[in-house]
């Protein structure tokens, strides 16, 4: 047990080396632009703007956002975003190395990016969530529940990123974007309802 908890420690180092950006309208993003970035490299991305229940196609990969569900465990200090969502494999090839880690963050009003900070090791409340990797087959479409990011509890407005990697997970050239605002997310109460 522990050698997985080391392997998703240097997994959550290793994603926070990736050069973080800002989602705009298809633009391309590299770090010589005035968006902040933590990387010297220059890496380019091209975003995809998106809106809750929008399905929008990067990468050969059809992402939609269903839902942001809040769930406000008692005697806790924060509160847990977790997102509901479609994503569809367009290619002819499955896509075998997906994960909450390196495929979804969300992006904080201060420009900073986080990644799920929730792990397997956590008792989800929900019966759908997917493993921390999971396979997408050729031409099909998986629907579920990503592990979820551990967020102060006034947090109301941020951006859910989705990188399409396929199965190249270092390539983060395109980014689906969909901003969210307080009216956009519902409690886990509601959402099981």
């Amino acid at each position: 047990m522990k050698k997985i908890k080391i392997a998703a420690l240097l997994l959550t180092a290793a994603m926070a080396a990736v050069p973080f950006t800002s989602c705009k309208h298809n633009s391309t993003i590299s770090s010589d632009s005035a968006t902040p970035t933590y990387s010297a490299s220059s890496v380019q991305r091209t975003s995809h703007a998106a809106a809750i229940n929008e399905d929008t196609e990067a990468n050969s990969t059809d992402f939609t956002l269903n839902s942001v569900i809040e769930y406000q465990p008692e005697n806790v200090d924060q509160k847990y975003i977790y997102l509901d969502v479609t994503i569809k494999n367009t290619s002819d090839h499955d896509y075998e190395q997906m994960s909450s880690l390196n495929n979804f963050t969300i992006l904080l009003p201060d420009g900073k990016e986080q990644t799920s900070s929730l792990s397997v090791y956590y008792a989800s409340p929900f019966d759908d969530i997917f493993d921390m990797s999971f396979n997408v087959p050729a031409g099909g479409e998986v629907t579920g529940i990503v592990h979820g990011f551990a967020v102060d509890k006034s947090l109301n407005e941020f951006t859910v990123m989705f990188y399409p990697t396929g199965n190249e997970p270092e390539n983060k050239t395109d980014v689906v974007c969909v901003k969210v605002t307080a009216d956009d997310i519902i409690s886990f109460d509601d959402y099981k309802k």
